[in-house]
């Protein structure tokens, strides 16, 4: 979800958007008033999501035994498994020219969302700039 004070959208919980190639996450904040961007995107690739097919070719390959082991691992280490195939990327700049820089991989810890009882005032526009 997201919020709206004086024109600064916070999204206090993270976007998420899943496909068959990939999921993104997105938290952050987009500033209406300046058209600005600052955000934390993470795209994490399927791996996890593939597992389950390599633990029944395991099983059929090699045995039960190493299938069912694969399986397991892929439902503990689940949250270690998407780390593993996570890139960061901070977003950042204007709508008109957006940045999108790649800060690390194997991580997927976003910044703290923001709190809406924290959120700055932002200024007001200038009404004769806006008249010019």
């Amino acid at each position: 979800s997201f919020f709206l004070k004086n024109g600064l959208v916070s999204i206090d919980s993270p976007i998420v958007v899943a496909g068959a190639g990939s999921q993104l996450t997105l938290a952050g904040e987009v500033n209406l008033l300046t058209e600005t961007l600052d955000n934390d995107l993470i795209v994490t690739l399927p791996l996890n999501k593939n597992l389950p097919w390599y633990a029944a070719y395991s099983a059929v390959a090699t045995g039960p035994l190493v299938g069912a082991g694969v399986f397991l691992a892929q439902k503990v280490f689940k949250k270690q498994i998407d780390e593993l195939t996570s890139l960061k990327y901070e977003v950042s700049g204007t709508f008109s020219e957006p940045n999108v820089q790649f800060l690390s991989m194997f991580d997927s810890s976003l910044r703290k969302s923001a709190d809406p009882a924290a959120v700055t005032e932002s200024p007001e526009p200038d009404a004769d700039a806006a008249r010019e």
